[in-house]
């Protein structure tokens, strides 16, 4: 009993922290500073929240998680990450990518920062087998 609530417990820090840079990323970058950086500095930053939300992700997570379940949350950030930065290289060293193409970037690093990843392995976490 004590192992499931110190789970609990960094799990809701854990979510805390992702729900928290969430906000910080789009209150102080979104409509703040990006209307004033370079696009590199953009990309940057979002590389950088990406990052930080992966990290407390496997931080909180793997405290109290199935292995399986954590090799879905690695897989699904380590695809979608190799993606964007496969398109940032194009976009910084080749060209400009399509407005089309920098929205389907652009939605996906919002799944990747957005705490719904996270919940959703709360919830599996929670109903499936250890």
């Amino acid at each position: 009993m004590a192992g499931q609530r110190e789970g609990r417990k960094f799990f809701l820090i854990g979510l805390t922290v992702i729900v928290l840079l969430y906000i910080l990323y789009y209150l102080v970058f979104v409509y703040d500073v990006f209307l004033i950086v370079p696009m590199r500095v953009r990309q940057l930053i979002k590389f950088g929240f990406i990052v930080l939300i992966y990290g407390t992700g496997v931080w909180a997570l793997r405290r109290d998680t199935a292995r399986w379940i954590m090799k879905i949350w690695h897989l699904l950030y380590g695809c979608t990450f190799l993606f964007l930065i496969l398109l940032g290289v194009f976009d910084w060293w080749l060209a400009r990518t399509s407005m089309g193409v920098r929205e389907v970037a652009g939605n996906l690093h919002e799944f990747l920062i957005s705490p719904v990843l996270y919940i959703v392995i709360g919830l599996l976490r929670r109903r499936m087998p250890q």
